[in-house]
């Protein structure tokens, strides 16, 4: 892998659209209706709670997704979060929402023949030879529609829904209360991750319903890859002239997901190594640009018939403020050896959250320093098949034996739950003071979930190789310098 500027080239620009100020009528109707629904699944469940004193996760589970299901729109999206990362939110409720990554009601063709026909400024016939009528995906932001240009070339056409803006913003307005109520009165499971979670899926719609934001992602990744001489991974390439902010165009990639192991050993090709390069190329972007893909789950990776790997859908990419590009970096390099990297690690965590988590637990700096790093440390240098990357966004250090080898200063917390109360009591106290969620957490969840991705894809093709498999590679890649802020003045705006 040659060593070169990986900030070179095409310039990552993503701009977010303000959503509209909603209706009050529309927001307290949706709230009305979405209390009604919320009571009607769920009351149930909660009856059943009380009166046995058990949480029942599958039921709990199924309750939820009838909600998301009826409510529709934005919930949808954020049920596709849900049911793409049982690694965070548990086999049991990802299962039960893994059909909303396909349940979405296509929009009628005449609306999206209006959509493009507005926006490209012609009628489909003199843009298009042909452009089929059924969608090959249709979720709750855009659907996509395979088509063949004039020339004969092949193109997936990406559309806006009508009125999209619109209709989540409302649903926004909506889950920011009914979540938060969620969130305080029942507080585990799957509900005591939904409030802090509602921010930062409105920051990424606001950038999802400009495609243009799409079409510079693409164009800046496709050159990372072709620096890095990463020559089996695809990433469609916009069409020009035919990119605007409610329709985008791109070059057609056809295969099969990445976790489709049979349709995949059908077609002849070993898809470890396409992982393993496609795992190559997403650090190299987050460790030297602190930008990544931000929703690497199996539908967005496609294996082909020619042996390569397509990476689709570009609508959301995660961005490290310096802070946080800066903590990725030295845990990485602490994993390959910097001894002095812990330290930092423990300092630029605590410089975010303050000392609360490492007082309850009862550790000077030095320990915590070492606690992170046997905390985090197998995670990288183990094979995939003996760990689980779940660890890296879901905090289990409480009750942990580790703690037990960090020295005698370190007292160990009665239970998990002792812990739970304290990092709840945390936020109630974030949120009286107006607070919000920090940049830090945000990047921090985002990566997280790529890594539990990562995570299950080595786990099916890689199961005795770590993470961090080439250490030459990865010291390559730490090589290269970062790109700080002040010199992102067009490349990183939010």
């Amino acid at each position: 892998m040659p060593t070169t500027d990986l900030a070179a080239g095409p310039r990552l620009i993503i701009r977010s659209v303000p959503l509209p100020t909603p209706d009050r009528g529309a927001v307290a109707r949706r709230l009305r209706h979405a209390a009604r629904v919320t009571a009607r699944h769920l009351g149930p469940v909660a009856v059943a709670a009380a009166r046995t004193r058990r949480y029942d996760e599958a039921a709990t589970a199924v309750a939820l997704r009838a909600v998301f299901d009826e409510m529709g729109g934005t919930f949808a999206k954020f049920g596709q979060l849900i049911g793409s990362s049982p690694s965070l939110f548990g086999e049991v409720v990802a299962g039960a929402f893994r059909g909303t990554l396909d349940a979405v009601v296509p929009v009628p063709f005449h609306e999206v023949k209006l959509t493009v026909e507005d926006e490209l400024g012609l009628p489909l016939p003199l843009l298009f030879s042909s452009f089929d009528e059924v969608p090959i995906a249709a979720a709750s932001v855009a659907q996509v529609h395979r088509a063949t240009l004039l020339d004969g070339r092949e193109v997936a056409v990406k559309v806006l829904r009508p009125r999209v803006e619109h209709a989540m913003a409302v649903d926004i307005a909506v889950m920011i209360p009914l979540f938060g109520f969620l969130g305080r009165q029942v507080a585990i499971g799957v509900f005591g991750e939904l409030p802090s979670l509602v921010s930062g899926l409105a920051e990424q719609l606001s950038e999802e319903v400009d495609l243009r934001n799409e079409a510079r992602s693409m164009a800046w990744f496709a050159h990372l890859v072709e620096t890095l001489d990463l020559h089996r991974i695809e990433v469609p390439a916009p069409e020009p002239g035919y990119v605007t902010r409610r329709v985008l165009a791109m070059s057609f990639i056809d295969g099969v997901p990445v976790d489709h192991v049979e349709a995949i050993e059908a077609m002849g090709v070993d898809p470890a190594p396409l992982v393993q390069e496609t795992v190559r190329a997403w650090f190299a972007s987050a460790l030297c640009t602190g930008a990544f893909h931000g929703d690497v789950h199996a539908g967005n990776l496609l294996v082909t018939p020619r042996g390569n790997l397509g990476v689709l859908d570009w609508g959301i990419v995660g961005r490290f403020d310096d802070h946080t590009q800066r903590f990725f970096r030295r845990t990485i390099e602490g994993v390959l050896g910097d001894e002095s990297a812990w330290a930092d690690v423990q300092g630029l965590m605590k410089d975010v959250y303050g000392p609360g988590l490492q007082e309850q637990i009862g550790a000077d700096d030095a320990q915590m320093a070492l606690l992170l790093r046997m905390q985090i440390e197998p995670l990288f240098r183990r094979p995939f098949g003996e760990i689980d990357l779940t660890n890296l966004i879901v905090n289990e250090t409480a009750g942990s034996p580790l703690l037990d080898e960090v020295g005698a200063g370190a007292a160990k917390p009665r239970s998990t739950y002792q812990l739970w109360r304290a990092e709840r009591a945390r936020r109630r106290e974030q949120a009286a003071s107006g607070a919000r969620e920090t940049t830090f957490d945000r990047g921090m969840f985002l990566l997280g979930k790529q890594l539990v991705y990562f995570d299950r894809y080595g786990k099916l093709f890689l199961p005795d190789t770590p993470l961090l498999w080439d250490e030459d590679a990865f010291h390559r890649l730490l090589a290269e310098p970062m790109v700080p802020a002040e010199d992102r003045p067009d490349g990183y705006e939010t």
